[in-house]
């Protein structure tokens, strides 16, 4: 007789769990199944805005229905009534102005993933569709930027901004299948003064060859200029990720008209880009609110370039064009690595018309302009009894990038000075600019300095130092001139120091030194005639047919600047029978002149002393003329002219040193002081009533 033993305990406690494993596996899957297959997710709105809005730190609604088909290799989801805010420190003033009521406000949004693509580790939209989208990007005077979604303290935005070079910005999924209708874009930006109202539409069906599916076509203001852009792009269907997209793009912005045709180098990485530009315009300096750069005043350019952008870097090669008269060309870099962009130029100019660097410096520039709303540089801004230009820069511009840019020019064109090359180098950090060196080079001799603009401030301090080395004199004289009116070596040196923010201000605030020596030479037969007057005879200078030349032993002028005031301190001209002594001032804020040159011949010639030759009117306009109503006055000379000698070798001492030791100049001016009578003379004829020979 047998009988059944009864199920092991363990073993009826193991299939009891698998039984309650398997049926929670299998109804949860069915659970998930029939949400899954759930088309209509409106229940699900609420929370979905709520974790929108907490992302991305501002009110997110979905009112329209959330609809969903997530059993499918190609999962596709459809919202309507999307609505994305603005953030809090949009005000209601320009919400009512602009009529822009959220930052984006779309009708309808549908979205394709591809499954297959996504195990691959690709995520690719197969269907992005979006209806009548409309978007208002803000960005505001102090930076702010209603496109920079959730919060964000100052430290984190300047650890963004000093990434590294390898930093990448995210790069869009590739789409499949893409179409906007009815699309706008409105744009207010108050750093670029840019307003704009565009239109977006892409659409793949297009069969005609001359018709791009992708445009970006609009219009509004810059600066208060018309601006229209244009972009047009390829199809976006069935698009190849690992090959460039192409593009085409037309902008006008008031007389400035820029075009480009490139590709990004895969498509929707818009951070890579390589294109051909093609752009031209009326005034460099406009080119600011399209670029943020802060580029010089110019006439009008045009110029062509292969452009290069990646993540942290913008490079323009092969550039060649012409500003003015000038050709200019060379290699462009904008390094983008830190919070101020830094603009890295190497150019060179065959020919350089020298009046095409003068908009730079203020020249031509109308007094009343604010330069950004400048249309072009006007060739007579100036007031007709000013020279020193008074248009005020914006230097706050100074303070928004960084540059290290150089300029060579092979030859210079110019109507009155034989440069036979130029040599700038530029470079600005943290808004101090530092011009070093200029240098005019002369076939004998250079002209050469450095300018030094604290742009820090409101108002703007700045220095400069400006030598003249061995520059021979005869190389200047006019185009029907024989000779020149002066012989000799001209060593001279200004150093000023002052504020403002125009040449003219910084002129009228000037401290410092201006001094001059011509250690030996020559007065020419020229120099009567150099002013249309015979000031040659007015000195006391015995210039004739037989004799139309006298050397010059040595020459000093030194001038202390102070408060736009310039005083001649010393000016002393020591020729072999007259020495010819100056006094006066330059007003720098009137551009008045008030100088008086008298000759003391070191004879007495009782029927033979001249008249002092009187220096007024204005820099643009000097008159000069002889005193006829006053005498020449001898008495006291020889003793005045022995003060000076001590002071006139600080004033070598000051353009360069070893002028101090020259054996002929400070001896020469000692042994004139003897030459000169000490003595009261009475007996005096005028030049207008005993004209000399000619």
């Amino acid at each position: 007789m047998t009988s059944s033993s009864p199920a092991h305990p363990a073993r009826r406690r193991v299939s009891r769990a698998a039984f309650w494993i398997g049926g929670t596996v299998l109804v949860t899957l069915a659970a998930l199944i029939a949400v899954l297959s759930l088309r209509d997710w409106s229940f699900a709105r609420g929370t979905l805005s709520s974790i929108l809005s907490s992302k991305l730190d501002r009110p997110v609604a979905i009112d329209g229905p959330l609809t969903a088909w997530l059993l499918s290799t190609k999962p596709r989801v459809q919202l309507e009534g999307l609505k994305i805010g603005q953030p809090e420190w949009v005000t209601k003033e320009w919400l009512d102005k602009n009529d822009q009521r959220s930052f984006a406000n779309v009708e309808r949004i549908v979205v394709a993933i591809n499954l297959g693509e996504l195990f691959t580790g690709d995520l690719v939209l197969e269907t992005l569709e979006i209806d009548n989208p409309h978007v208002a990007i803000i960005q505001t005077a102090d930076r702010r930027r209603n496109f920079t979604f959730g919060a964000q303290t100052q430290t984190e935005q300047e650890q963004e901004d000093e990434q590294d070079e390898n930093d990448r910005p995210p790069e869009l999924p590739a789409i499949r299948n893409f179409s906007v209708r009815g699309g706008e874009v409105f744009v207010d930006d108050a750093i670029h003064k840019l307003i704009f109202k565009g239109q977006v539409e892409a659409d793949e069906k297009i069969t005609d060859a001359r018709e791009q599916p992708f445009k970006l076509r609009g219009d509004g203001t810059l600066n208060g200029e018309p601006f229209k852009l244009m972009f047009e792009g390829g199809p976006l269907a069935n698009v190849d990720m690992e090959k460039p997209y192409a593009f085409d793009v037309n902008i006008t912005a008031g007389k400035t008209q820029g075009k480009a045709s490139g590709e990004f180098a895969k498509p929707f990485d818009v951070a890579t880009v390589t294109t051909r530009l093609n752009v031209k315009g009326e005034n460099l300096a406009h080119l600011y609110y399209l670029t943020g750069l802060a580029l010089p005043f110019t006439p009008p350019y045009t110029f062509t370039g292969d452009l290069a952008s990646g993540a942290r870097q913008v490079k323009v090669t092969g550039m060649r064009g012409t500003v003015g008269k000038s050709d200019i060309g060379g290699d462009i870099t904008v390094d983008l690595r830190k919070s101020r962009p830094k603009l890295i130029a190497k150019l060179k100019s065959h020919s350089l018309n020298l009046v095409d660097l003068s908009p730079a410096f203020g020249k031509g520039v109308p007094v009343d302009s604010k330069g950004d709303t400048l249309d072009s540089v006007a060739p007579k801004a100036l007031p007709p009894d000013r020279l020193l230009p008074q248009y005020e820069f914006q230097f706050d511009r100074l303070r928004t990038m960084d540059a290290d840019v150089s300029l060579r020019a092979d030859s210079v064109q110019t109507q009155k000075a034989p440069f036979t090359g130029i040599n700038l180098n530029l470079k600005l950090n943290d808004g101090v600019l530092d011009l070093k060196p200029i240098e005019f080079t002369l076939p004998q001799g250079t002209i050469a300095g450095n300018i030094n603009i604290d742009a820090r401030e409101k108002i703007a301090k700045s220095s400069l130092d400006l030598r003249v080395t061995n520059v021979k004199l005869d190389q200047f004289k006019g185009k029907d001139a024989t000779n020149a009116a002066l012989d000799g070596t001209l060593q001279a040196r200004a150093q000023l120091v002052g504020t403002g923010n125009s040449v003219h201000a910084f002129a009228t605030s000037a401290d410092g030194k201006v001094n001059a020596v011509i250690p030996r030479g020559e007065i020419r037969e020229a120099f009567a005639e150099l002013t249309g007057i015979n000031v040659a005879r007015g000195l006391g200078l015995i210039l004739s047919k037989d004799q139309d030349r006298m050397d010059v032993r040595c020459g000093v002028a030194a001038m202390n600047v102070h408060d736009g005031k310039a005083d001649l301190e010393q000016f002393v001209f020591d020729t072999k029978t007259v020495l010819i002594k100056g006094d006066g001032d330059i007003n720098l804020a009137s551009e008045k002149l008030d100088l008086e040159i008298e000759g003391h011949p070191k004879k007495i010639r009782l029927l033979r002393l001249r008249a002092p030759v009187k220096i007024n009117g204005s820099l643009r306009d000097p008159d000069v003329g002889i005193d006829v109503a006053e005498t020449a006055k001898q008495a006291g000379i020889a003793g005045a002219l022995g003060a000076l000698i001590a002071p006139i070798t600080a004033a070598l001492a000051f353009i360069d040193p070893g002028l101090a030791k020259d054996a002929d100049c400070a001896a020469l001016l000692a042994e004139a002081e003897k030459e000169v009578p000490n003595a009261k003379v009475s007996a005096v004829a005028p030049a207008a009533q005993n004209p000399a020979p000619r």
